[in-house]
């Protein structure tokens, strides 16, 4: 917002924002290694690190797969949705694209500024020298496969992230801006989690009415809001975090050398963690009463003793019923795990997994895929 507060505005100073449709799966695939491989002759990498990284990007791109609602699909374009490298992959091509294509695009149409944050794009520009339509079809034309769609300002304002810029006789100013949706929900604070967790919420909130750089009448609006979502969740809302103590002189701690992770379940939980702290593990807290788990279906006593049991088993694709009749000595689901194992690391080693990836048929849940035809008696294998 700095940045944005140096550019001049006057009575024809306009905004728009541009959003990136559909960013993951839109982003061309093919074009990633020669991107990759670009960036590493400008930063004059050595060429054995850039070989590898090229590979190591080939072979992530091959294995575009996603999980939802508990089935395995393989996505047909772009890059897989959910995946911690899709992330990062796609803001390398659009770094790449801006630098190669959008820089000389911008200058063309005379825009004032441009800011990105992953695919939300706020432009400035004059209405005098710009026909910001003609921007968008430029854009699209030469970023295709992505496609860009437009919101233009609206009383002389727009929201562009979680901030309200209006101008304001030549001057602007900036608010903060929540969507209709938004709730005031929060961790509550009789819940069972770790304080840190419960204060981080609170502690982004205020943190962000401090930084941003609204004016006195708007923090002060801000604090009432804040105020009143600590009430809806049982908080004290005159209460702060307290500060940590620190000696004189005191040097920073050096870097743990490992992490632990405890699931949070009360009390206890500090107790135990206290008998770590003049080591050099550092402790993360996680929790099981998210709505993951809480919604997450049981199985019956029944069925998980069934597919505790070995024996013969049937895969069957539910997408052209074909069956796959195999035989194990090891649990059902440990089988099962297997097959899916190879499904997702598009190995030869299964044939059902084989016969999946062949004919992009996703893999479904082993409740709806495997049938138990015969268990062996206890004692045999």
């Amino acid at each position: 917002m700095n940045d944005l507060k140096e550019i001049p505005i006057n009575e024809f100073t306009t905004f728009a924002s541009f959003d990136i449709t559909d960013m993951y799966t839109n982003i061309p695939t093919h074009k990633l290694p020669p991107v990759i491989k670009d960036i590493c002759n400008q930063t004059h990498a050595p060429r054995r690190f850039k070989n590898e990284l090229i590979t190591l990007v080939q072979t992530v791109l091959k294995q575009n797969y996603f999980q939802f609602q508990e089935q395995t699909y393989i996505q047909t374009k772009g890059l897989a949705m959910g995946a911690p490298s899709s992330s990062t992959l796609s803001e390398d091509y659009l770094q790449h694209l801006e630098h190669k294509t959008l820089y000389k695009i911008l200058l063309t149409h005379n825009i004032l500024g441009y800011f990105r944050y992953v695919d939300d794009i706020l432009i400035v520009y004059d209405k005098q020298k710009t026909n910001i339509n003609n921007l968008l079809n430029s854009f699209n034309n030469a970023a295709n496969p992505l496609q860009f769609t437009m919101e233009h300002e609206t009383n002389n304002q727009i929201n562009f992230l979680d901030i309200t810029i209006k101008k304001d006789n030549n001057k602007l100013k900036f608010n903060i801006y929540r969507k209709h949706t938004q709730t005031d929900i929060i961790i509550p604070h009789d819940s069972c989690h770790p304080n840190e967790h419960k204060l981080s919420a609170i502690r982004y909130l205020q943190n962000r009415n401090k930084d941003y750089p609204t004016d006195i009448e708007n923090k002060k609006q801000e604090e009432l809001i804040i105020k009143q979502i600590m009430e809806n969740n049982q908080y004290d809302p005159t209460t702060k975090e307290k500060p940590k103590n620190k000696k004189k002189n005191e040097k920073p701690p050096a870097r743990p050398h490992r992490w632990a992770k405890f699931t949070y379940t009360g009390k206890e939980t500090r107790h135990i963690t206290k008998l770590f702290k003049e080591t050099n593990i550092q402790i993360a807290y996680s929790t099981k009463n998210n709505i993951r788990h809480l919604l997450k279906h049981k199985q019956n006593d029944d069925t998980q003793n069934t597919y505790n049991k070995n024996g013969v088993y049937q895969l069957t694709c539910t997408e052209c019923n074909k069956r796959y009749v195999g035989q194990t000595g090891r649990p059902f689901h440990i089988r099962y795990k297997e097959h899916a194992r190879e499904f997702k690391q598009c190995t030869n080693k299964s044939n059902y997994a084989n016969h999946l990836l062949e004919n992009r048929h996703p893999l479904r849940p082993m409740e709806e895929c495997m049938e138990i035809l015969h268990t062996t008696p206890k004692g045999q294998c």
